[in-house]
């Protein structure tokens, strides 16, 4: 389900139109601050836009704050943007699955 929201954000920041409801959840533009979630979604338009995020590297970020937050920072120069991508998904715990470990 992950490459779908990728995709559908994707899609949404060329069209100018807006996510559906589990992109903006999985890429933490839910921020109950507007102007925030206003920032955090200009940001991103601007770097898939500008052709330098594709779908495949939202892809690879989805439901990760932390990792999204670098992506997008690591497009701009220091102190250009300042947002801070937090994802709903950023606080639970997953175990690992070991199944490699079984052969």
């Amino acid at each position: 389900m992950v490459s779908r929201t990728a995709d559908s954000l994707f899609g949404a920041l060329v069209l100018d139109q807006m996510p559906s409801h589990g992109a903006i959840v999985d890429f933490g533009l839910d921020d109950s601050d507007r102007e925030q979630a206003r920032l955090k979604y200009g940001y991103l338009q601007r770097v898939v836009r500008e052709g330098v995020v594709d779908a495949d590297q939202l892809h690879a970020v989805a439901g990760d704050g932390p990792a999204l937050t670098k992506l997008v920072q690591g497009c701009f120069q220091p102190g250009q943007c300042e947002v801070i991508y937090k994802t709903a998904y950023d606080d639970m715990c997953f175990e690992e699955d070991d199944d490699d470990d079984d052969e």
